[in-house]
C-alpha cells in the first residue's frame, strides 16, 4: 500500500485567490515505502506549499484547496467551502516537514542540542532510556556527537539545518519532507545527509525533496515531479538612469582589513575564529569558504559589531566602531537568514528604510525583480523573494563595504543571475565585497580570490 496518495485539483493561498491561475493545479503524487520523490521547479512555483500540504499545514491553516490526501487507509477530502481541521501533532506521525528556515523548526526551549533533539520524544511521553536510544541513533547517522552540549540557538546555519533534520528523523515519521535540504551545507555534511537519505529509504521511509534544479541530492531521487520555471521567467535589467555610486577612495585602496582578529560566539570565552587576518580592497570581491561551524558567519557578524571580537578591524583605513549602527555607515550586511532583517510592513518600506535615496530604493526594487511586490508584507514572500528583498535593501544603501552571508541559498537561476550581476556592479563601482558561501562554483564566478577558513577546534 502506498504511504501517500495526493490529488490537488487546485490550491490558492487565502490572500491570493485567482480562480483562473491557482498556485497548484492538477498535481498528483503517489509515494511508496523506500521511494525518494524530488519536487523541482523555479522560485515561487509552489514547491514549499506542496510540501506543507503533504504535512497537513495547508489548507487547514490557510488556503483554498480542492482535492484529497490519503495516508494508508486514511483519507481527507478538501473543498473550498469545507476546510477540515487536522491535528498536526498526530499528522506528524505520518509526515514531517522540515522548512527552508531550519531554525524555525527548533523549539528554542532546550539548552543543548541533545535536549533539543529529544524534545519531540519527550512530548510523546517516551521514557528517558527510550529517548537516549533514539537520540543516539540519529546522532550517529548525522555525525552530531561533537556538538551535543552546544546551545542550539548558537549554531552555524549548516549545523542548525543538521540538528533540525535530527529533530525530524528522531520521530520516525513514515514520510519526511525536506525543503531544500542541501542549502548551506559543506561537502562533508552534504555527504552525511546523502548517506542518511539512502539509509532511510532502504529502511522503508518515504522521502520528498523540495528543490531547485541544482539541489545536490537530486541524484538520490527514484522519481521526479517538476512544477516548472519561475512564474516571472525573466531577469530584470538595470534602468538607464543608473544611480551613481557613493564617492570614496579609488579602486585598489584598502576597503576592509582584519588583523589578528579573534571572534566569539555569544556566551563563549573560546574564540571560534582565531588570529584571522585578511583584506579586501575597494573594487574587489573575496569569497570565504570552509566547513560548517568554522566561524564564517561569526566573522561577518563580528565585523559589524554584532558579536564580540578582539584584534583590529578597519574599513577604508579607519577602525570599525563596535556599535552596529555606527559600523553601518560604511558597511552593509546581508544575513544568512533574510527573515532576521525584515522589520517593515511592506517590501518597498523595507528597501527604503536604509536606502541612500528614494531613487536608489526604486532601482534596487526593480533590479531585484520585486517591482510587483512593493506593497506586500515581506513575510508573505517566498524564500527566494525574501532573499532578493534582503539583497535589494543592502544594495540600496550603497555602502563602500558589503558583507554577504550564504547569499545563494533558496535562489533559482534567475535569482542567482540577479545576485551575480549586482556583485559585479558593486565591485565595478569600487565597493569591497566579502562573501561567505559553500557554493564553490558561485565563489569562482564572482570572486577575485577565494579564502578557506578552517575550524579552530
Amino acid at each position: 500500500m502506498a504511504l501517500l496518495n495526493l490529488g490537488i485539483e487546485s490550491f490558492h493561498h487565502d490572500e491570493r485567490v485567482d480562480l483562473q491561475n491557482p498556485l497548484l493545479c492538477d498535481v498528483h503524487v503517489e509515494l511508496n515505502p523506500g521511494e525518494v520523490l524530488a519536487v523541482t521547479g523555479g522560485s515561487g512555483v509552489g514547491k514549499s506549499t506542496l510540501g506543507q500540504i503533504m504535512a497537513g499545514i495547508f489548507p487547514s491553516n490557510g488556503g483554498q484547496m480542492r482535492g484529497f490526501i490519503e495516508f494508508g487507509d486514511q483519507r481527507v477530502d478538501y473543498r473550498p467551502e469545507d476546510r477540515p481541521q487536522t491535528d498536526l501533532s498526530e499528522w506528524s506521525r505520518c509526515a514531517a516537514y522540515l522548512p527552508q528556515d531550519a531554525r524555525s523548526y527548533l523549539s528554542a526551549a532546550r539548552a543543548t542540542v541533545e535536549e533539543e533533539i529529544a524534545f519531540g520524544l519527550e512530548y510523546r511521553g517516551m521514557t528517558r532510556d527510550e529517548q537516549r536510544y533514539e537520540v543516539a541513533r540519529v546522532v550517529g547517522t548525522l555525525g552530531l556527537s561533537g556538538i551535543l552540549d552546544r546551545d542550539p540557538m548558537e549554531l552555524s546555519g549548516g549545523q542548525e539545518r543538521l540538528v533540525a533534520l535530527a529533530c525530524v528523523l528522531v520521530l520516525r515519521p513514515a514520510i519526511v519532507i525536506l525543503d531544500e535540504p542541501g542549502a548551506g551545507l559543506d561537502p562533508e555534511t552534504t555527504m552525511s545527509v546523502r548517506e542518511s537519505i539512502d539509509a532511510l529509504a532502504a529502511d522503508g521511509m518515504g522521502i520528498v525533496l523540495l528543490a531547485g534544479y541544482d539541489e545536490p541530492f537530486l541524484d538520490r531521487a527514484t522519481h521526479r515531479l517538476d512544477l516548472g520555471e519561475s512564474p516571472t521567467g525573466f531577469v530584470p535589467r538595470p534602468r538607464a538612469c543608473s544611480v551613481s555610486p557613493a564617492e570614496g577612495p579609488e579602486t585598489g585602496s584598502p576597503g576592509l582589513e582584519l588583523r589578528g582578529v579573534d571572534a566569539y560566539r555569544p556566551g563563549s570565552d573560546v574564540p571560534v575564529v582565531q588570529n584571522l587576518s585578511l583584506s579586501v580592497a575597494l573594487g574587489e570581491c573575496v569569497a570565504v569558504t570552509g566547513p560548517n561551524g568554522a566561524g564564517k558567519t561569526t566573522m561577518l557578524r563580528a565585523i559589524m559589531g554584532l558579536e564580540r571580537s578582539t584584534g583590529r578591524i578597519e574599513a577604508r583605513g579607519q577602525p570599525v566602531p563596535n556599535k552596529p549602527a555606527e559600523a553601518a555607515r560604511d558597511i552593509s550586511i546581508m544575513l544568512q537568514n533574510p527573515t532576521d532583517q525584515l522589520s517593515e510592513r511592506t517590501v518597498y518600506a523595507q528597501v527604503l528604510a536604509g536606502a541612500q535615496s528614494h531613487l536608489a530604493a526604486d532601482q534596487a526594487v526593480v533590479d531585484c525583480g520585486l517591482g510587483f511586490q512593493c506593497d506586500e508584507h515581506p513575510l508573505e514572500l517566498c524564500a527566494s523573494q525574501r532573499r532578493l528583498l534582503s539583497l535589494a535593501a543592502v544594495i540600496a544603501r550603497q555602502t563602500p563595504v558589503l558583507l554577504l552571508d550564504e547569499p545563494t541559498v533558496s535562489l533559482d537561476a534567475v535569482g542567482r543571475s540577479i545576485l551575480e550581476r549586482h556583485i559585479r556592479r558593486r565591485v565595478s563601482w569600487g565597493a569591497a565585497v566579502l562573501v561567505v558561501t559553500h557554493d564553490e562554483a558561485f565563489a569562482d564566478t564572482v570572486a577575485q580570490r577565494v579564502i578557506r577558513l578552517e575550524s579552530a577546534r
